[in-house]
């Protein structure tokens, strides 16, 4: 048992220190300091904790000291001192200048794509601002202009001028203004411009970061059923039965929390089991037969805490482990039978007990797999032994194994 739990607390212990996030910062003096960050978002420089080793404690870095940081394909910031337009962009306060009010800022530039051509983001109060650098052109990061202005009292308009600043920046020999026109102030549009350009250009090398590592957590809600080999084996009485298999059914209900890394994420669950099982066996005592029997039939709810690991993740598919602490509470009774029978032939009276049985705490090891939203695992739950009202030497071990489907609904 204690192995058990080792190998638990071992998994435990594990999926907390895969919140460490190897990467690094670059001080003021260009000298780059390798380590872990702490999960966090990564966007936000002052939130940003950090420790050069896992025995280390986590210390606050001072974005003032630092000009630059990343985590490992998942994020690269850049200090630069740009201009940026500061117009509000949403709600009732739209500027009525269609120009863009640029001020000058120092910030961390979030870098989206990286070449000859890069695009960075920016999130700011007044939502996100994509900026672009090309070095054969010698551009220093500088604002793609969108902005949405009030051309009348009850009309919006939009200055797109982030089109004609790819057009005279990052066209290819090929290419015409109207190949611009269709283009998205967003990140997905904006990049696949950025790639061609450098494509084009014969940029030697060109680096996405896919800015995963950096998100908040999320929480995911899940409905699943269950079907188990159930063993029921009782431990008290003068003659036990032995262990005896039985099928048992569940439904629950999943709350999953997703850490930013996506590798990692805690939930809780909660289960309605179906049980019903049943063992007997007859003893010859010498002069007469005695046969015992016990009965149950009457739900667990069974509530879990745990973690899982994904252990290979590719687009909406993943492979997990998982392991859990568990506890099963009874509602209802054993029944325990005892009759007896002479050689002849001949019955005697029989006597049964019942006995309430309480709740049980568990080991839950699962490995499976999932697709978007569909999700199938393979469950064991050990050490399921409950006891009875009456003395804690009588005891119920109902272990199990089984199979899970389950489907997210968010």
């Amino acid at each position: 048992m204690r192995k058990i739990y080792f190998v638990a607390l071992l998994f435990i212990t594990t999926i907390t220190v895969a919140q460490d996030l190897p990467g690094y910062y670059i001080t003021l003096s260009e000298e780059r300091i390798e380590g872990n960050f702490k999960s966090t978002s990564f966007e936000d420089a002052t939130s940003l904790q950090f420790r050069k080793s896992t025995t280390d404690e986590y210390k606050t870095l001072d974005p003032s000291q630092m000009i630059g940081y990343g985590i490992g394909t998942s994020y690269k910031f850049e200090k630069h001192t740009i201009e940026i337009d500061k117009s509000v962009q949403q709600g009732n306060n739209l500027s009525q200048a269609k120009e863009p009010d640029f001020e000058k800022q120092t910030v961390f530039l979030n870098t989206l794509l990286e070449g000859d051509a890069t695009l960075y983001s920016y999130k700011s109060l007044q939502g996100t601002k994509y900026f672009y650098s090309v070095k054969s052109k010698n551009i220093k990061p500088t604002q793609l202009v969108y902005k949405v202005y009030r051309a009348t009292t009850a009309k919006t308009a939009e200055n797109n001028h982030f089109r004609q600043q790819l057009f005279l920046d990052l066209k290819c020999d090929d290419q015409t203004f109207s190949d611009f026109l269709n283009a998205k102030y967003s990140q997905a549009s904006l990049m696949q411009y950025v790639q061609k350009f450098n494509t084009c250009n014969g940029s030697e090398q060109t680096i996405a970061f896919d800015n995963k590592s950096g998100q908040k957590l999320k929480f995911r809600y899940s409905v699943f059923a269950g079907v188990y080999n159930t063993m029921f084996n009782v431990q008290f009485g003068r003659y036990h039965p032995g262990d005896v298999s039985t099928i048992s059914y569940g439904a629950g209900f999943e709350v999953a929390v997703i850490f930013p890394s996506e590798r990692v994420e805690g939930f809780v669950s909660a289960e309605y089991e179906i049980v019903s099982a049943d063992s007997k066996k007859t003893y010859d005592q010498g002069y007469r037969y005695i046969s015992t029997a016990y009965e149950y039939d009457s739900p667990f709810v069974n509530m879990q805490i745990g973690g899982r690991y994904n252990l290979w993740m590719q687009n909406q598919n993943k492979v997990f482990v998982g392991a859990a602490l568990g506890i099963s509470l009874a509602n209802g009774k054993i029944l325990h039978t005892e009759s007896y029978e002479s050689y002849t032939g001949v019955q005697y009276e029989s006597e049964s007990i019942s006995y309430e049985l309480g709740s049980a705490f568990s080991l839950n090891f699962s490995a499976g797999y999932t697709f978007d939203k569909f999700g199938i695992s393979v469950n064991f739950d050990a050490l399921r032994a409950m006891k009875s009202n009456q003395t804690a030497s009588q005891v119920i071990e109902v272990p199990r194994v089984g199979l899970n489907l389950k489907y997210a609904l968010n």
